[in-house]
């Protein structure tokens, strides 16, 4: 079965457009109570950038979004994020950063047409592969080291060869000692020849400090790596 790893990455950037709604509805109509948060932020080590895409929706998370009015604005880390849209996604606030600038403490704020502030904070640490991965690896049970996640963590484990007549491997791996394991069984999914890793991380929490229709906040990374799998 044939995916693009792209999915995976661009697939949360894009989560957001899952929305049909096209028209955005303007800010004033609504009370602030009933504006619904929707945060994500995701990268990956291969393009080197985080984005932030922020929207503010009516009607919970599928709902339709809002164009903020003027005193209304979100920040991010004090820089002021101005709108921008699309058919289906609706309007949206975006940014984006080079990881290795993104790494540590963020605040997210939104200030409403009265001036009330909202405030959300949150941390981003990124992780690698810990030292050099071999180029062809023997296929049998495979350990790769990481840095930055802890024993317990969950990642998906997606590694993706170049023939069609298999399934590819698409599941989920706890950190244990510092390492994310594959098995000799699970590599029975995958064609010898080159191959494609990639461990993806996702992590997704309820909003803090958000109005009463609440909201998600979504920090997602992923690290790739291609070798050699052989007998």
């Amino acid at each position: 079965m044939r995916y693009s790893l792209i999915f995976w990455i661009l697939g949360i950037t894009a989560s957001f457009a899952a929305c049909t709604n096209r028209d955005a509805t303007p800010e004033k109509e609504l009370s602030t109570d009933e504006v619904y948060f929707d945060y994500k932020i995701n990268g990956d080590d291969e393009s080197g950038e985080m984005t932030a895409v922020l929207q503010f929706r009516y009607g919970g998370r599928d709902g339709e979004t809002l164009l903020l009015n003027e005193p209304s604005s979100v920040q991010l880390d004090e820089e002021t994020l101005e709108a921008d849209s699309a058919e289906q996604s609706g309007v949206f606030y975006e940014t984006r950063k080079p990881v290795s600038e993104f790494e540590g403490e963020h605040d997210i704020t939104f200030t409403d047409l009265k001036g009330k502030k909202f405030e959300e904070h949150f941390s981003f640490v990124p992780f690698s592969f810990a030292g050099e991965i071999e180029n062809t690896m023997k296929r049998s049970n495979l350990v790769f080291p990481v840095n930055g996640l802890k024993n317990g963590d969950e990642v998906r484990v997606i590694l993706i060869d170049t023939s069609f007549a298999t399934d590819d491997l698409n599941g989920i791996a706890t950190v244990n000692d510092g390492n994310i394991s594959i098995t000799k069984e699970q590599l029975r999914k995958v064609a010898n020849g080159p191959v494609t890793l990639q461990l993806y991380k996702e992590e997704t929490q309820k909003i803090k400090n958000g109005t009463a229709e609440g909201g998600i906040l979504s920090i997602a990374y992923a690290i790739n790596k291609e070798f050699l799998l052989a007998e």
